[in-house]
């Protein structure tokens, strides 16, 4: 046998430990840094006189971030993903470092995000999801949503301690201590328990184990060529559908602070509130997860979460002051909990359809374009911004995305009904049949 057999329940009893040196290296990556952004504009720009645009280091990192990953998926292959983590935590720590301790200006925080976009890539979502499904197969879509929550607890707990610090002692006392926390938690934790297993867990039957005669020759992984797997239309279908929700998500994440400001809302509110928005990327994440694993159609999780956060993100174009705190905190939750769309979806829907042999390739192309369209969602909403003096006009932008988002999920979903039907007719009653969950 070339993949060791482990049950459901023994998955997370045999992994758990692999689990969390995944979610040690998720935080540490430049999730880190989009994440919190939004809490050092206002002070950057009252502290050097800069635009939004010229220190928003969030977007920088998204864009370098997604350039990088077509070589990651290359590396990953050539070297492993446990080389990569290591090196990706390094880089990162030197790109704090440069931000903390260089003289502030345009050219200085563009380096830095450029830096930790590009290091910081090594040890992102298509390390950490290629990771994971050598570790689960049955738990994998939930899995991957534990580490992708990881993105909005860590920020969730470093904010607020993040906005007193900066108050106290200025804003790159907060980057001395994303720094700290990177050093001292993240990498040995890394170092520890990010390792890959001797001996992958088998594969749940897919499409791809379908067309397969064969089973896969000892020390390598079963599913379709990256050429082949890419002529199916749900691929770009897919694709497109989560660069809208991208730019939607990325917008607000970048901008969600100076967005409440600017509606009339006390900076302390609006600190507090944006929380929410870290809320909504930890639960979505966990809980799309989850569902995703469980459901007997799980392409319809896509389309409801898509759809409620359109709906959020208008209730956010008419709030203001008078508007209640709770309704606004519930709209900004239920935005970012569509944030698994630039990484948890297209690593649960790729595995699932094509395999895990070319998994990497495959999902590191789509995150070059979903990374990069959050990271233009960020320079979009503070373009608008310096443009306008507002932010009607991103909010409408993020609507029509998530808009887009929704419908091209139902047509992927339409037409993942019509070929399992096809599938079921297909075959005899004595074949398991392919992408339904076993009972």
């Amino acid at each position: 046998m070339s993949q060791s057999s482990v049950s459901p329940r023994s998955e997370f009893a045999r992994g758990w430990k692999p689990l969390l040196g995944a979610m040690a290296l998720y935080a540490g990556s430049p999730v880190i840094i989009a994440q919190t952004a939004s809490v050092f504009i206002v002070p950057i720009m009252k502290t050097t006189g800069l635009s939004q645009t010229a220190i928003s280091i969030g977007p920088v990192v998204f864009i370098t971030l997604a350039i990088a990953q077509p070589a990651v998926a290359f590396l990953i292959n050539r070297f492993g993903t446990r080389v990569l983590g290591l090196t990706a935590l390094v880089v990162m720590l030197a790109g704090l470092a440069l931000l903390a301790l260089v003289p502030p200006s345009e050219s200085g925080f563009l380096g830095a995000g450029i830096l930790m976009g590009l290091g910081g890539s090594l040890g992102y979502l298509a390390t950490t999801a290629q990771f994971l499904s050598k570790w689960f197969s049955k738990n994998y879509g939930l899995s991957v949503g534990i580490v992708g929550a990881i993105g909005g607890i860590v920020p969730l707990i470093l904010t607020p301690i993040l906005g007193v610090v900066i108050a106290s002692a200025g804003w790159k006392a907060g980057y001395y201590l994303i720094g700290a926390f990177i050093l001292f938690i993240c990498l040995p934790l890394v170092i520890g328990l990010f390792r890959e297993p001797k001996v992958p867990v088998a594969a749940m039957p897919t499409e791809a184990t379908a067309v397969e005669t064969t089973e896969p020759a000892p020390g390598e992984l079963e599913g379709l060529p990256a050429r082949e797997a890419a002529k199916d239309p749900r691929y770009w279908l897919f694709t497109v559908a989560f660069l809208g929700v991208s730019v939607a998500v990325g917008g607000f994440l970048a901008s969600i602070v100076p967005i409440l400001i600017s509606k009339g809302i006390q900076p302390t509110v609006a600190a507090t509130i944006s929380i929410g928005m870290l809320l909504g990327v930890m639960a979505g994440r966990m809980a799309g997860g989850f569902l995703l694993d469980r459901s007997r159609f799980p392409y319809l999780v896509p389309v409801v979460l898509f759809a409620v956060s359109g709906v959020a993100a208008v209730g956010m174009l008419f709030a203001n002051a008078a508007t209640p705190g709770l309704l606004i905190f519930i709209a900004i939750l239920l935005i970012g909990a569509s944030q698994g769309a630039e990484g948890d979806f297209p690593a649960f829907f790729f595995r699932r359809e094509f395999g895990r042999k070319s998994l990497a390739t495959l999902i590191s192309w789509v995150y070059l374009l979903t990374t990069g369209f959050a990271g233009v969602g960020g320079f979009i909403f503070a373009g608008i911004r310096d443009a306008t003096g507002g932010y009607t006009a991103a909010v409408i932008v993020a609507i029509s995305g998530f808009a887009l988002g929704t419908v091209l999920a139902i047509i992927v979903a339409a037409i993942s009904w019509t070929k399992n039907r096809a599938l079921r007719a297909s075959i005899s009653p004595a074949t398991p049949v392919l992408n339904a969950d076993p009972a």
